[in-house]
């Protein structure tokens, strides 16, 4: 059920949210016994920490004029468009995209996989500038 004024345009029932996460693992060295009692070198280790993309759930997917909403097994999220600040195609690896998004006040960027993520991007945009401009869709010219 969707708030009124809403209008589902586009729903995908599998699909991926992923997001950055901060992995850290210990390295070092350590020192070597060669005879009780008698050691070479010196243990030392540090942290080494980097952002890896690892997917957080799985649902459905579906855009509105006005939201992007995710139904997930895990979580639900309600991505209103006026607020989407960036909006990139990103590769997944060979062959394979995902659209990553901005959100105004966070930090950290929402990646989903979509079946068709250039469709899913164009529409976002199309959808976001006549949320903002207030443009009706009858008004809107395509040149494909």
């Amino acid at each position: 059920m969707l708030p009124a004024g809403e209008k589902c345009h586009l729903q995908q029932l599998k699909s991926v949210l992923s997001e950055p996460k901060t992995i850290s693992k210990r390295v070092g060295s350590s020192r070597v016994r060669i005879a009780k009692g008698v050691y070479i070198g010196k243990s030392s280790s540090h942290t080494v920490s980097h952002q890896e993309l690892l997917p957080v759930d799985n649902g459905e997917l579906v855009l509105t004029n006005k939201n992007l909403y995710f139904k997930g097994q895990l979580n639900v999220r309600t991505i209103t468009l006026s607020k989407i600040i960036s909006l990139e195609l990103v590769s997944m690896g060979y062959n394979t995209f995902a659209i990553e998004l901005g959100e105004a006040k966070k930090q950290k960027k929402e990646t989903l996989q979509v079946d068709n993520p250039f469709l899913w991007a164009s529409m976002i945009k199309i959808f976001k500038a006549m949320e903002e401009d207030k443009v009706p869709l009858k008004q809107m010219q395509f040149d494909i």
